[in-house]
């Protein structure tokens, strides 16, 4: 009997963080042996259009390139802690 692995969402939030740290961050889920995922990256900070762009862009390479699940995900306004609510009950 095979069992199937459960699929796991790796939510990550971010604010005003730079690029490259959210680049790592993402890599390293990316890196794990685990292979049933999905990436959610919340921007909380989507008043910053350049770094929403610059983070739009990242996704774009990453989910081409590793042809993986990843989705980004912005508010009109900041959410704070209660972002990482919302998506959880969605998800």
């Amino acid at each position: 009997m095979v069992l199937k692995k459960g699929k796991v969402s790796c939510i990550v939030t971010t604010y005003e963080r730079p690029i490259e740290i959210l680049k790592k961050a993402i890599m390293s889920i990316v890196k794990q042996t685990y292979d049933n995922y999905e990436i959610l990256i919340v921007n909380d900070s989507p008043k910053n259009i350049e770094l929403s762009n610059k983070i739009k862009h990242l996704v774009k390479l990453i989910k081409n390139e590793y042809c993986i699940e990843i989705t980004y995900l912005s508010y009109k306004k900041n959410m704070g802690a209660k972002c990482e609510t919302k998506i959880n009950q969605n998800v």
